[in-house]
């Protein structure tokens, strides 16, 4: 029995567009888990420095250094790297602010990375209009 050709392209197609499709849910719930993960961290931090306990919230802080570590590289692989140097330059910036102790100065930033870390899973959502 022979095989159209036509239709050997079309089923490779649609494996192609499966796996491109599974890929980008895969993708989209790691950038959301992560997210979560960091933005949970970064709470405790201002809670930390609202309460203005510095010790505690530049440990906290460091909890969040060490969670970006772990994803940094592979957001790399899923986001624009501008993304990527946003959250490394606020987060630096909001660890002099807490070892400064200036508590205006820390709130701001830390809003400031989780609308960053924030907004990315959104960006990154496979849809239509992130498409053009």
């Amino acid at each position: 029995m022979k095989q159209h050709p036509v239709a050997l392209i079309i089923v490779l197609i649609v494996i192609l567009i499966t796996f491109i499709l599974g890929i980008s849910i895969f993708s989209q719930q790691l950038l959301h888990r992560d997210s979560e993960n960091l933005k949970a961290a970064l709470e405790i931090a201002v809670k930390y420095a609202a309460a203005e306990n510095w010790n505690g919230a530049e440990s906290s802080l460091g909890e969040v250094e060490k969670t970006w570590t772990k994803v940094k590289g592979t957001w790399s692989a899923l986001i624009d790297h501008v993304e990527i140097d946003n959250i490394d330059v606020t987060l630096a910036q909001l660890q002099s602010l807490i070892k400064a102790k200036e508590l205006p100065g820390s709130l701001s930033e830390a809003a400031a990375l989780k609308t960053y870390i924030g907004h990315i899973p959104e960006k990154e959502k496979l849809k239509l209009e992130n498409l053009f």
